[in-house]
């Protein structure tokens, strides 16, 4: 994509709201002219708090700094984990209280990389969407259709991609007149890394070579893969392990964490554990890698609701948890087939549990139906 003027811009895209089947190439250029027309852009990054979401919303940043001289404000309504203090340009996001924000104050909202308004703009998304409606936001995301998708409709770009950071890389950057800075590939290269899983997941169309490319355009690899986990992940991961439940007869392992737990968490780690996000090392290590369990749940209560994160197998004749939690009264769930997350409105945990238990047991039992 070559540079326009202001005319061409505002003369192609008039043209292209007025699109009624959409292409994703329309709707990349339709937001690349709402970009060119905006006065004031909030780039929102998504919780929780990872690699692939924050590189992709400092990604666009720096994007639209380059490309249309425009700074745009980035926030995120989750701390940030002292393990993120070293990825270039950090200090750009920044963490808010979400009624801090003057949502009147933005003609263009960007959202990246989430499927949900919860994950996005917390449990007040209701309050916020009742000031602004629909119309300032748009979506740029690589994870299973959901609600916010349908929402936004031609102001949603969602591919089924290995990362949200590929889907910045091919569809605006790439095609435009930016090269990358080493930073700003570095950035790219954690998302695609963290979300690849160290290229264990199974493998999506492009993504080798994306990474090859990032790597051409000094991406610091050494950086990247030279990842330490602290000693309270650590520490964690033990006590996880030791308080698993395992289900054999539907594969499924389960840590659930009510109230009492939630107790001995707190004096084992502080009052702040879950923000921390030592729990993420025990999903991703140990969720879906014991044999014979191909699912892995975690389960607890959070603000008078049960939330909870699943990982799945992703290889072999697996169900989908989404499917299964779907039919037992989830509020919302979403992800991709192999990692995602939920929540149910209920405090009674065992419930919830015992629900799932039953309906795992079924899917197991009509796989062709919960894939």
């Amino acid at each position: 994509m070559v540079k326009y003027s202001k005319n061409q811009l505002f003369y192609r895209y008039s043209s292209t709201s007025m699109i009624q089947d959409y292409s994703t190439y329309d709707i990349a250029q339709h937001i690349i002219g709402r970009i060119f027309n905006a006065q004031q852009i909030l780039i929102v990054c998504s919780r929780p708090v990872d690699p692939d979401s924050l590189s992709s919303g400092l990604t666009v940043s720096w994007w639209i700094e380059r490309h249309f001289k425009q700074t745009p404000d980035i926030v995120i309504f989750h701390s940030i984990p002292d393990k993120f203090t070293n990825y270039p340009n950090i200090e750009s996001v920044k963490f808010k209280n979400i009624d801090d924000v003057n949502w009147k104050g933005y003609d263009l909202i960007i959202l990246v990389d989430s499927s949900a308004w919860e994950m996005l703009l917390t449990d007040k998304y209701e309050s916020v969407l009742a000031q602004t409606g629909f119309e300032p936001f748009v979506l740029i995301d690589h994870h299973k259709q959901n609600i916010i998708h349908s929402d936004l409709r031609h102001n949603s770009l969602r591919l089924d991609e290995v990362c949200t950071g590929k889907i910045i890389y091919d569809y605006f950057i790439k095609p435009s007149t930016e090269n990358l800075t080493e930073d700003i590939s570095t950035l790219l290269y954690y998302g695609l890394i963290d979300d690849a899983r160290y290229f264990k997941n199974e493998p999506y169309d492009g993504m080798y070579s994306y990474a090859e490319e990032l790597l051409d355009q000094k991406a610091r690899h050494s950086e990247v893969m030279n990842t330490n986990v602290s000693k309270e992940s650590m520490e964690f991961l033990a006590w996880a392990i030791e308080n698993t439940q395992f289900y054999p007869e539907i594969e499924t392992t389960f840590l659930v964490i009510d109230d009492e737990k939630d107790e001995e968490l707190i004096n084992k780690f502080g009052s702040k554990w879950r923000l921390g996000g030592i729990h993420k090392y025990y999903i991703e290590t140990f969720s879906r890698t014991v044999e014979g369990y191909n699912y892995g749940i975690l389960m607890e209560l959070n603000k008078g609701k049960v939330t909870l994160g699943w990982r799945t197998r992703n290889f072999g004749d697996n169900v989908s948890i989404q499917k299964v939690l779907e039919s037992v009264g989830v509020i919302q769930a979403g992800g991709h087939f192999g990692a995602g997350g939920a929540s149910f409105d209920t405090t009674d945990i065992n419930e919830v549990k015992q629900k799932i238990i039953h309906e795992m047991e079924k899917a197991l039992a009509e796989k062709e139906n919960y894939k």
